[in-house]
């Protein structure tokens, strides 16, 4: 083949690759490596999708927490938790009809809350040892626990005789009839995505990523800046991210993107503000191809970043375990 025609089919191969991301194909993935039943909600829409061998199967509508915008950091905040969880256990009957139990607060949950002191030391040990056992988080610590998704309907009543829409202490609320649907294929282990696209580019790349600044035994070190390290799945596309946070909120992202284990992108948006700038850099390592951070940040909108492994961390060597969700 001429090498003229090269760069061309390269980047049909990329538009076409994008296309298979935002909906033009009716998979979201291009691994077979990733869960059968995969549960996505979406604080910015207000809705929860249902995907079953990478296609969407279902969405309904849901309500939130009475703080329907923050991420949960702490009991009685009436936030709902942004991150990677899963069903740890199912109840038939409970306070609003059926009730999926979620796997809060997880670890980067308990990394956040032992850095800004509102968990000791003990509560973190407790929790981390929960998680490594595959166990439901506890819920008696300054984090909370007992959230998950549940009936009730989308509006309640309030003493002043008006509705309002987010009513619940941290939970997902949705009608009765679609929980039912849910609560029948849902199973415990199912993994569970909840993404606010209303916050920064930068706190939804932390939401899924896990400290690396530790102890040899695994607890949190707060140093003057802290990293983070994610891996992602993008469609046809793996996506490692570095993010650096000071204690005086200074921030930085590093993105490399991948297709077929080649470098294609290498992104560093030095303030972390989800623009590139003057003092910013975007490398390009394969001829034709040109994704861009508009590109990347487009693919978080519109496909689920499914972390690679489970965010565990091995207390040993201190990296992620391997440990895919089937």
């Amino acid at each position: 083949m001429p090498t003229f025609y090269q760069p061309i089919i390269k980047y049909f191969k990329l538009i076409l690759s994008i296309l298979v991301v935002i909906g033009y194909e009716t998979s979201i993935w291009a691994f077979n490596d990733y869960p059968q039943k995969l549960i996505v909600i979406r604080k910015d829409t207000r809705t929860l999708s249902t995907y079953l061998n990478g296609k969407l199967k279902e969405q309904f509508p849901i309500s939130l927490g009475l703080d329907p915008i923050s991420a949960k950091t702490k009991s009685g905040d009436g936030a709902t938790p942004e991150g990677f969880y899963t069903v740890t256990y199912k109840k038939f009957r409970s306070r609003f009809y059926r009730f999926l139990g979620l796997s809060y607060p997880n670890l980067h949950d308990a990394d956040q809350a032992y850095l800004a002191g509102i968990i000791s030391r003990d509560d973190y040990q407790l929790i981390w040892e929960k998680t490594k056992k595959g166990l439901p988080p506890p819920g008696k610590t300054p984090l909370g626990g007992g959230v998950g998704i549940h009936g009730g309907g989308l509006l309640k009543d309030t003493k002043d005789g008006d509705k309002i829409r987010d009513w619940t202490e941290g939970c997902i609320a949705l009608k009765n009839k679609d929980m039912e649907k849910l609560f029948a294929w849902a199973e415990i282990g199912t993994p569970v995505l909840i993404l606010n696209a209303r916050r920064s580019f930068f706190d939804q790349l932390k939401s899924l990523s896990i400290l690396e600044n530790r102890l040899s035994s695994g607890l949190p070190i707060k140093n003057y800046t802290q990293k983070w390290r994610g891996e992602f799945i993008l469609g046809p596309f793996k996506v490692k991210s570095i993010l650096q946070e000071t204690l005086d909120y200074q921030r930085s992202i590093e993105l490399l993107i991948y297709q077929d284990d080649r470098l294609l992108t290498y992104i560093y948006d030095h303030n972390g503000d989800g623009i590139l700038g003057y003092r910013d850099s975007l490398i390009h390592y394969q001829k034709g191809y040109s994704l861009n951070y508009k590109n990347i940040k487009d693919l978080f909108l519109h496909y689920p970043p499914l972390p690679k492994n489970f965010l565990m961390v091995d207390s040993e060597k201190k990296t992620m375990k391997i440990s895919a969700q089937k």
